[in-house]
């Protein structure tokens, strides 16, 4: 891939490095109303096996999972990226630095140290230059904009949160549906999973011996540390959004997934993103430059062309 060629595709994967983390299929299963009164029951169908882990019900399991959530105040790191869709694959790096519940900000460089791009993301705005488009002399692009005009684009609800958790493995608004959340065991993996279904109905499901009617989520768990390792959508349509987590590495004394895979797959289209981070540095306060230049040339995100959507 050339220099030129490689800009255009990593300029169109900044966005997306932020955009497939809030996935349709992902936002528009996790975004369910809570029934307080709702009361959660295990699920103990089918958990013969070889694995020796305590049956549990939903509720002990959630709170040890947000028990063991990755906590901080102020975060940078230094992230080797690898995205893909159905014809292409690239690879660049981002240099992160966020601040809890307030924001995300990403420096993006492609190959031989090219400036590609910046993101700036806080509660209320979405801000992006494109510093490269593959053209020689080109002008830097920029894309202004706030959660309810992503909200409108990819049709389903976007917010800050849920991006800020994903990018460091914690648990996003899926233990909200209490009332229909299901305990059990993953006897080949020796896991405890949080799911919407019934043990033997999941089974029958990822196999695909029968379509969900409606969405299934669910979350696999680490029974010594409670981390996530994976968390799985599937919607009616059959689009699917899937994150992995792993290599955890202890860092303040919490366990924090070195390496993270977001894969989304719509009804025509699918695309990925791999991420690696090389260096994470804890609450050192640090700032967030962004500036719009001004020559820089307005990006316009027509509604309703979100490529994960197709």
């Amino acid at each position: 891939m050339s220099i030129n060629s490689a800009a255009i595709h990593i300029s169109t994967w900044t966005l997306t490095l932020a955009l497939i983390l809030s996935s349709p299929v992902f936002l528009s299963s996790c975004k369910k109303k809570r029934n307080k009164n709702a009361t959660p029951a295990a699920d103990t169908t089918g958990l013969s096996g070889p694995c020796k882990l305590d049956h549990r019900a939903p509720r002990p399991i959630i709170s040890d999972m947000r028990k063991n959530e990755f906590h901080f105040e102020w975060l940078m790191a230094k992230i080797a990226c690898e995205a893909y869709d159905d014809s292409s694959r690239v690879a660049f790096d981002v240099n992160l630095r966020m601040r809890k519940d307030s924001v995300i900000w990403m420096n993006v460089m492609g190959p031989l140290n090219i400036k590609i791009a910046r993101i700036l993301i806080t509660k209320d705005s979405v801000k992006f230059i494109q510093f490269q488009d593959g053209t020689l002399g080109a002008q830097p692009k920029c894309f202004q904009g706030d959660f309810a005009l992503l909200t409108e684009m990819l049709g389903t609800d976007v917010d800050f949160d849920m991006m800020q958790s994903l990018l460091v493995g914690n648990s996003v608004s899926f233990y909200e549906e209490d009332e229909k959340l299901r305990a059990s065991i993953n006897q080949s993996n020796c896991w405890y999973t949080l799911s919407t279904v019934r043990k033997r109905k999941l089974k029958r499901v990822m196999e695909g011996q029968k379509p969900p009617q409606d969405p299934l989520q669910t979350i696999n768990l680490d029974p010594a540390t409670y981390k996530i390792l994976n968390i799985f959508f599937l919607d009616e349509q059959s689009r699917t959004f899937k994150a992995d987590y792993s290599n955890f590495t202890t860092l303040d004394s919490m366990q924090f997934p070195y390496k993270a895979e977001f894969f989304a797959r719509g009804l025509a289209k699918s695309a990925g993103l791999m991420l690696e981070y090389t260096k994470v540095t804890l609450n050192k306060p640090t700032d967030f430059p962004f500036s719009i230049p001004e020559d820089c040339v307005p990006i316009i995100i027509p509604p309703n062309e979100n490529k994960l959507q197709n």
